[in-house]
């Protein structure tokens, strides 16, 4: 009779480590996201771009992942670039709603939101709030 075999237990699968904290990868992730949409914007597909700035915008959403300067300025690109893409279609309520998103959320002295949403603002006659914009601006830049 031969001798019984000691049969292993099979290891429990350990989780993949990884270097990167959760924002890092929700960085690489919204990037590469945001690359295929300028992708759009240069090949002057206005609401493909749209489409998929909005694909990293959701994804930043529901990640929920905590707050880090370079994702905030990566989402804050996303949210301006995507004001620009509604501008180019003519849908200044959305430009503006995007700007404002990224003023209070993410930076107040966003010089890029601000020229967006004051952009709207003026585009739909709503002079006082494009000149508030356009001063605040002004104040940020020191008039350039």
């Amino acid at each position: 009779m031969e001798p019984v075999k000691k049969v292993e237990e099979p290891k429990k699968a350990e989780p993949a480590k990884t270097s990167q904290a959760p924002s890092s990868i929700l960085i690489d992730l919204v990037t590469e996201i945001k690359n295929r949409a300028n992708a759009k914007f240069k090949a002057q597909d206005m609401e493909g771009a749209i489409g998929i700035y909005s694909e990293a915008i959701n994804l930043y959403q529901k990640e929920n992942c905590p707050r880090s300067e370079g994702l905030d300025t990566l989402i804050g690109q996303v949210y301006t670039n995507r004001a620009l893409m509604h501008h180019n279609v003519g849908d200044q309520v959305n430009a503006a709603k995007d700007s404002t998103y990224v003023l209070e959320n993410l930076d107040a002295k966003n010089t890029k939101a601000l020229n967006r949403r004051a952009y709207a603002a003026r585009v739909a006659q709503k002079w006082e709030e494009a000149v508030r914009d356009y001063q605040d601006l002004n104040k940020i830049t020191g008039g350039n």
